[in-house]
């Protein structure tokens, strides 16, 4: 009997000293996601886990961190030398839009419609914010356009408006959320954007992701 109890702590002691040294190591990295930045592909609450050695980055979940940025995961859209570009709140790849029925950004949407669709807003917990008496914003993806059979335009941020938080991180630019650029991505960096769009204090705020800042590349998202 005190033989097996000394093997099982042997055995447990030898799987957190592995744990812990794949943790300091990033060969195997778990976190608990606090934000919801990158909903609805990674919710406030989930438990996801990368490795530093994954090969893909792009599209894939990136997790970072530098000097004067914590702890951060946003999803790769541009890899060394692509051309970025948001033109209306649509995404562009070396000129080319990225299908992203997924991704969440804001929708006008009038009081009959959200009526109509409220079981399946309150379910699906898609924000709504109201605009004017009987418009509202909700935050939604092309998907869900598509299965609540709905043709809503997206609220974009006019190009004439320059948001100042972004023109630090770039200085001399009067880019916005929804109109930002043309940049190219350096050598050796990436261009990250979270997944609810505007909410997520990504690459147009903070600048590129240097190589060297990278933590780990999530797998299971």
């Amino acid at each position: 009997m005190k033989k097996a109890l000394i093997i099982i702590i042997t055995v447990a002691a030898a799987f957190i000293g592995i744990t812990f040294i794949f943790q300091l190591t990033n060969v195997l990295a778990m976190y608990k996601v606090p934000t919801d930045a990158n909903q609805p592909a990674i919710n406030p609450g989930d438990r996801i886990y990368g490795s530093k050695f994954a090969k893909d980055r792009f599209y894939k979940f990136i997790a970072f961190s530098n000097k004067d940025v914590p702890l951060s995961i946003f999803r790769c859209v541009g890899l060394p030398g692509d051309e970025i570009q948001i033109k209306n709140g649509v995404l562009l790849r070396n000129r080319k839009p990225l299908n992203e029925d997924n991704v969440w950004n804001e929708y006008i949407i009038t009081e009959s419609q959200l009526d109509k669709i409220n079981r399946y807003v309150v379910n699906n917990h898609y924000p709504v914010y109201t605009l004017l008496d009987t418009t509202y914003l909700i935050t939604f993806s092309k998907k869900a356009m598509a299965e609540t059979r709905l043709n809503l335009k997206q609220y974009v941020v006019s190009k004439d408006t320059v948001n100042e938080m972004i023109s630090k991180a770039f200085p001399g630019t009067t880019y916005n959320e929804d109109n930002f650029g043309p940049v190219k991505v350096p050598a050796n960096s990436y261009f990250l954007l979270g997944d609810s769009r505007h909410n997520a204090a990504d690459s147009r705020y903070i600048g590129f992701v240097k190589e060297s800042d990278i933590r780990t590349i999530i797998l299971n998202r």
